[in-house]
């Protein structure tokens, strides 16, 4: 008997390392000194809201992830760490993080409702407990905001995101909390080590602030931050070695004012204080979760909501506001803009929850401030999008102030068709946003301007709701290999209730192509709860998706097999399976069938399998499997009768034009004749019907041809040749 040939389909597999330093640290951070870390450990890290201070939320170092292999079958959730509490802040990753007693690491961040903040390792999905966990405080109870109150509910800790600080290993974190035993509320400010959690720089430091003024809730000509009302729901920044935390409201709630506060980020004692609206009310600071974004002169730009708006007279509120902020002296305001319909945005409230409020409020509850800034890198332009759903843009060097009948501002239009909440985000010249009950669309930067139409779009729209825009990150290997990663409701409207998610995956340059969703294998990669407003993270190949499920899931590159499967001959043999997996992610090979023999059944990363086909003495054919990491490799035998095989194919060759396609083999020969598939050449993949057992089916794809001249390529079936032309591009 002939020994069995292994099945050699052909698997396309991108091998791609980074290691030129950690990801653009100085974005995020003060210093550009790299985190201590280990050759081994790939170096990007995501250390503040929305991926930098300008909030693109783009990383453009991703050299893993592409459009060619996010699918069904190559990706999907890898493992997932349970937390306690609501995940509302965006998780970060940091690069090669010195663990005691386990050395340079990438640790992925998450902090929860519950105010725990927990340290996983990014990358091994065996290392299922925490490198370390903290608890900052019992966090206040939801209801005693108001009664009847359920936005952010049950419980109120960590709300916004941390930000981290490469230079000095810290990650800022800032807790909400209800002493015992007298009952008082508190925000505090943590400087936790990253490598293990401990409390830093005399930590933590009480947040308190008062300025003068007779605004809303003040007593005496001063205005004091009220711990109760007050919420800390814009990511943290960390600028010029200082941390600056902004505030707005618990479900408009009176008295409340948008705050920003500034303290020493090594010191943590108090250095700046901006109230927005100092004798008035309201105008809280809450951008959909959207961190302050801040320009490369230092100054920060933050969007109020509804409240006061004198400025036009000589007064200090701010309501309805997109805000410039120089920090060369505290904080002091450079520049401004209000809409020239602000006054249709202020209206008295009504009463709420049985109480009486007494501060303006937009009676069509469509403010600017339910949209944070992006500032479009390498420009000196400003965005906003607004609850209005209008596209706002700005020179950041005039904003445009305000005037009665129009605005001054660069340009506006309506870039979404219902209530937008949260940011935009910004890649390669071009601005991504997902509206409630929308479409997802790119809209194209020319000449300064916005294309008023949309460059590309989703052929469906978004689940409606209030609560429902869809956070976005974009992922791309610089101008290439773009992924737009949506983070959706899967049914309901998530204002004020928990909803099912859904995580999406959209083609950058085609938004009409979506490469995959969570619910194509649900039971593989179902995600749970919908964590509104908050974008997942995508780092090394790995996107980290928070939820209201008290989890964290890890996708990435599932383990691939090459080849596919084998056919061997009644006599039996040895195999092989190559194993390509993402570092860290183990792996174990099981059978059901007790003529496979499995001798190296499990690794970490890439490996090999190496099993045994016995004998088959029956004279029939038989079939087996062996699952590894959800992959099935299949496995054909011929019975002792396999003598004297024929085989034919239809059709005998087939043409394709230089985009490529799908086509399709069939074979006939005798039932118990095996039979393998074998591509000659990379750009022709063998999709099913790699083997078999008598008559069946073969499909392939051939991928689009760049250069310009014609090429073959051969499918070899039972010893039979499918001859496979494809036409070049034209030569200009």
């Amino acid at each position: 008997m002939n020994r069995a040939r292994l099945l050699a389909v052909v698997c396309l597999t991108l091998i791609v390392t980074f290691a030129s330093g950690l990801f653009d640290l100085s974005r995020a951070a003060d210093s550009s000194k790299p985190l201590p870390r280990s050759t081994a450990v790939t170096a990007v890290s995501v250390l503040t809201h929305h991926n930098d201070r300008q909030r693109s939320g783009a990383n453009l170092l991703e050299t893993t992830l592409s459009p060619d292999n996010v699918n069904v079958n190559q990706f999907g959730k890898l493992f997932t760490r349970t937390v306690s509490g609501y995940v509302y802040a965006q998780p970060l990753v940091a690069a090669g993080v010195s663990v005691p007693g386990v050395g340079a690491r990438n640790v992925v961040y998450v902090a929860t409702e519950s105010n725990n903040v927990y340290a996983f390792d990014a990358d091994d999905s065996d290392a299922v407990a925490p490198y370390w966990q903290v608890n900052l405080g019992t966090p206040m109870p939801s209801g005693d905001i108001f009664p009847g109150y359920h936005d952010l509910t049950p419980e109120i800790g960590i709300t916004s995101t941390p930000v981290i600080d490469p230079a000095t290993n810290t990650i800022y974190v800032v807790a909400k909390t209800k002493d015992a035993p007298d009952g008082t509320y508190h925000h505090r400010l943590h400087a936790l080590d990253l490598a293990t959690g401990s409390e830093k720089f005399g930590g933590p430091a009480e947040i308190n602030a008062s300025v003068l003024g007779s605004g809303s809730g003040g007593s005496g000509g001063t205005v004091n931050f009220d711990h109760l009302h007050q919420l800390n729901r814009p990511g943290l920044l960390l600028l010029n070695n200082v941390v600056y935390i902004a505030f707005g409201s618990h479900g408009d709630a009176d008295p409340y004012h948008g705050w920003v506060l500034g303290y020493d980020a090594t010191t943590l004692q108090q250095v700046a204080v901006f109230n927005t609206t100092p004798d008035g009310a309201e105008a809280a600071i809450w951008q959909g979760g959207q961190g302050l974004a801040a320009d490369t002169s230092g100054n920060i730009y933050l969007v109020t909501g509804n409240g006061t708006f004198d400025v036009d007279t000589g007064g200090r509120n701010y309501g309805n506001a997109v805000v410039k902020l120089s920090t060369a002296n505290g904080l002091s305001v450079a520049d401004w803009f209000v809409p020239y319909n602000v006054d249709q945005l202020r209206v008295q409230k009504a009463t709420k929850a049985g109480k009486k409020t007494d501060g303006p409020r937009n009676m069509y509850d469509i403010d600017l401030g339910a949209g944070g800034p992006l500032l479009l890198p390498g420009t000196n332009l400003l965005l906003i999008v607004g609850k209005d759903h209008v596209l706002r843009l700005f020179d950041c060097n005039n904003l445009g102030n305000y005037f009665s009948d129009h605005n001054a501002n660069l340009q506006e239009f309506s870039a979404a068709s219902f209530i937008f909440m949260g940011a935009p985000i910004y890649g390669n010249g071009q601005i991504y946003l997902w509206g409630a009950g929308d479409t997802l669309k790119a809209y194209a930067l020319t000449g300064g301007l916005f294309e008023t139409k949309p460059s590309s779009q989703s052929t469906f729209n978004s689940v409606f709701g209030y609560s429902n825009s869809s956070p976005l990150s974009l992922s791309a290997n610089g101008t290439q290999a773009g992924i737009i990663w949506a983070l959706c409701s899967a049914g309901g409207d998530a204002n004020g209730q928990t909803v099912p998610g859904i995580l999406r995956a959209f083609d950058a340059t085609d938004l009409s192509r979506e490469l995959w969703n969570s619910q194509q294998n649900v039971a593989r990669d179902d995600i749970g709860s919908f964590a509104k407003f908050n974008p997942p993270t995508i780092a090394n190949g790995k996107v980290y998706v928070p939820t209201f499920s008290g989890q964290l899931h890890v996708f990435g590159l599932l383990p691939a097999l090459d080849p596919l499967g084998a056919a061997f001959e009644a006599s039996g043999d040895e195999g092989r399976i190559q194993i390509t997996a993402p570092a860290g992610i183990h792996w174990t090979a099981q059978t059901s069938d007790n003529w496979i023999v499995i001798k190296s059944p499990s690794g970490v990363g890439d490996g090999e399998v190496t099993y045994v086909v016995r004998d088959n003495f029956s004279g029939s054919p038989r079939a087996g499997t062996i699952s590894i990491a959800g992959q099935t490799f299949l496995i054909q035998q011929a019975g002792d009768a396999a003598i004297n095989c024929t085989c034919t194919l239809a059709p005998a060759y087939m043409a394709f034009g230089v985009q490529g396609g799908s086509g399709q083999i069939n074979l006939t020969t005798e039932s118990h004749c095996s039979w393998e598939a074998d591509s000659s050449v990379s750009w022709i993949t063998i999709t099913s019907g790699c083997c078999g057992i008598g008559s069946g089916q073969i499909t392939y794809t051939v991928a689009e041809n760049t250069g310009t001249t014609t090429r073959k390529g051969v499918i070899t079936v039972g010893g039979e040749s499918f001859a496979v032309k494809q036409t070049g591009k034209p030569s200009n």
